[in-house]
């Protein structure tokens, strides 16, 4: 599973697992959360993708 971890300042602030794993849908999350993230944040938000397994 892929998950998205909020990184501000340099701090892992939240991880966001989405609903939905296609690529096309995952990236126009991404881009809806960046914009929402940036007005909350500031400019120093980016997002780490990184694969979660399940045991």
């Amino acid at each position: 599973m892929i998950v998205l971890d909020v990184v501000v300042n340099g701090v892992r602030i939240d991880t966001v697992r989405p609903a939905n794993q296609r690529p096309r849908e995952m990236y126009w999350m991404m881009v809806d959360l960046l914009q929402t993230l940036r007005a909350t944040y500031g400019e120093n938000v980016s997002l780490h993708r990184r694969m979660e397994y399940l045991g």
